[in-house]
């Protein structure tokens, strides 16, 4: 599925998290913009799977912090109409899964499914580079993407001082940095 990991009538929209994945979707930020894209479901559920006690034994789990899980729930509460459900194992989960349409019975069918455009961007890497340059923003960068394919060959033509788009100081100062030239 483009958006979540169950999609019930049309309009409950489930992703399951196991407490590792979710963990590390927290660190690059991947959760959020899951969250984001199922916005667009009038109900919208985070399911995490197993226990957080269990994941700080695991070495790389281990800097995730109980101060840290409560900042990002509260974060995506706070942020997003999807709501957090933790459970202790997958049976539980599947379990949750049928209490969950169960209560919210049935809905009117979605249609069409797409990705918010503020994700879209995030999930192209030159969309994201591009938006990473001082100065630029969702007007500016339609204006880079037709005279740029990639943010390498932007890049090429910073090392060859042949750039084909007018940029503020601040801009091509972090462009050059990136090129190595500074």
């Amino acid at each position: 599925m483009n958006v979540g990991d169950f999609l019930f009538d049309g309009n409950i929209c489930v992703e399951r998290k196991e407490v590792g994945d979710y963990i590390r979707s927290v660190y690059d930020g991947r959760v959020f913009t899951q969250a984001a894209d199922m916005a667009q479901y009038p109900h919208g559920y985070i399911i995490i799977v197993g226990s957080f006690k269990a994941a700080s034994y695991k070495p790389y789990l281990k800097s995730f912090t109980s101060e840290k899980r409560l900042r990002s729930q509260c974060s995506l509460l706070a942020r997003t109409k999807v709501k957090i459900i933790q459970v202790d194992d997958h049976e539980q989960m599947a379990n949750t899964l049928f209490i969950l349409r169960e209560k919210h019975g049935k809905g009117d069918n979605i249609e069409l499914v797409e990705r918010h455009s503020k994700t879209i961007n995030r999930l192209d890497p030159n969309k994201a580079l591009f938006l990473s340059i001082p100065g630029i923003g969702p007007a500016s960068l339609s204006r880079i993407s037709k005279e740029y394919d990639t943010f390498y060959d932007l890049l090429r033509d910073v090392r060859k001082d042949s750039v084909r788009i007018s940029l503020s100081k601040d801009g091509m100062d972090y462009l050059k940095r990136a090129s190595g030239l500074q």
